[in-house]
């Protein structure tokens, strides 16, 4: 397991760190220059407190926001919990294809109000009149619609005042599974305010940048040394390789077609100016700091990379295409 920070106004990797605990995220951030850590104004985040007193220490000025996706998401797992309880009360077994919980809404409990048409409301009240006896898959249910106009609000006031109506529901519904989601939130309150006063801030970049970092992993069929794993996502999508200056080539390399004196490339570091946003891999290596193995592997890179921009200036011809003769 592994933690991730993204810069979210770039979309670039930043650091990537072994564990998950608050421990990992402090020193990583202590490791990075002064300069660097005073410029971040917005830290996006689960609901992880490790994550939050880590942020808070090393970033006070920093202003922590808990996103849309992850409240939204946990208020599902509510949603799922509740449904399995009540399955088991109403049947005595799990779902089963023709059960009304589980064969007929288990995928609408999960869609938002405004994405259901009106077979999917009529699919909707019937399964829960015949599957939820007690109304608590409806008032849970109800209860992360809720919670999603928070989000979906005009203003921090407007937010506000959705809020209290989220916390009034829960308390009249007395399901334990919703006083439980009520009461996290009221721990994250401010964080779920957030998100309004820092223009929307959201882990969306990073929920990005974890999809390309998975999908090198199932390219490599998983790695057995971390070092070699960290690497690849940089390469990925941390570091910003950028041209310098421009081909130069005379008129007789040209005519004959040979190879022109390359210009080379550049990497741009990722730790920048911006936001950060912590999640559930890669830290900035100079290239001096590489060993010899890395460096004869960054240089092949960085050929292949040169030689695919000669192709695109038209100075290295591409391979003729043979034809078949009938």
């Amino acid at each position: 397991m592994v933690t991730t920070l993204v810069d979210i106004d770039r979309g670039r990797l930043l650091g990537m760190v072994p564990g998950r605990s608050g421990a990992v995220v402090r020193e990583w951030v202590q490791a990075q220059p002064l300069w660097w850590a005073d410029q971040i104004r917005v830290a996006t985040i689960d609901e992880f407190a490790g994550y939050a007193s880590a942020t808070r220490d090393t970033l006070p000025g920093a202003v922590l926001v808990v996103d849309h996706f992850h409240a939204i998401r946990l208020a599902s797992e509510v949603v799922n919990d509740v449904g399995r309880r009540v399955q088991q009360t109403t049947t005595g077994h799990r779902g089963r294809k023709g059960d009304a919980l589980y064969g007929m809404i288990r995928r609408l409990l999960l869609m938002t109000w405004r994405n259901l048409n009106d077979k999917g409301w009529d699919r909707l009240r019937a399964g829960l009149a015949a599957g939820d006896p007690d109304g608590e898959i409806a008032a849970v249910w109800l209860a992360r619609e809720l919670l999603s106009e928070v989000y979906a609000a005009n203003g921090l006031a407007h937010a506000r005042r959705r809020l209290i109506v989220f916390f009034q529901h829960a308390a009249n519904a007395e399901v334990p599974e919703l006083t439980r989601l009520a009461r996290t939130i009221d721990l994250w309150r401010d964080e779920v305010l957030a998100y309004h006063s820092t223009g929307g801030a959201s882990t969306g970049p990073t929920e990005a940048v974890n999809l390309v970092i998975e999908k090198i992993r199932r390219i490599g069929h998983g790695y057995s040394n971390y070092d070699n794993y960290r690497r690849r996502p940089l390469l990925g999508c941390g570091y910003q390789w950028t041209t310098v200056g421009q081909f130069q080539h005379t008129e007789s390399e040209v005519a004959n077609q040979r190879s022109p004196r390359r210009a080379g490339y550049r990497w741009t570091t990722p730790l920048g100016s911006g936001n950060l946003s912590v999640s559930d891999p890669v830290g900035t290596r100079p290239l001096a700091g590489l060993n010899s193995h890395q460096q004869g592997w960054t240089g092949r890179v960085r050929g292949i990379l040169w030689y695919i921009s000669l192709q695109r200036h038209g100075v290295v011809g591409r391979r003729p295409q043979r034809t078949r003769r009938r």
